[in-house]
């Protein structure tokens, strides 16, 4: 169940910082918010006290979904619609 929180964080990150139009500016965000979050996270479910690992991880799992849905946002808007 804690698992579902570093990906929630990290979609509402990646929808956030899609708004950002420079690159190297979002990819910076991205580092940093997600670093941040991945450790609050981690102390708000109380993995932190088990080790630091956890907060790796938890870094590694925000920083991971909010890139996905970077990814996503990006050739959603660069998509045509379509007529039909």
């Amino acid at each position: 169940m804690h698992e579902v929180v570093p990906v929630a964080v990290g979609v509402v990150l990646g929808i956030a910082l899609s708004r950002v139009r420079q690159p190297r500016l979002r990819a910076v965000l991205a580092a940093l918010l997600g670093a941040v979050a991945g450790v609050v996270v981690s102390a708000a479910t109380g993995e932190l006290a088990s080790g630091w690992f956890y907060a790796v991880w938890d870094v590694a799992q925000v920083v991971g979904c909010a890139a996905g849905v970077l990814v996503l946002a990006t050739a959603a808007r660069r998509r045509p619609l379509s007529r039909g």
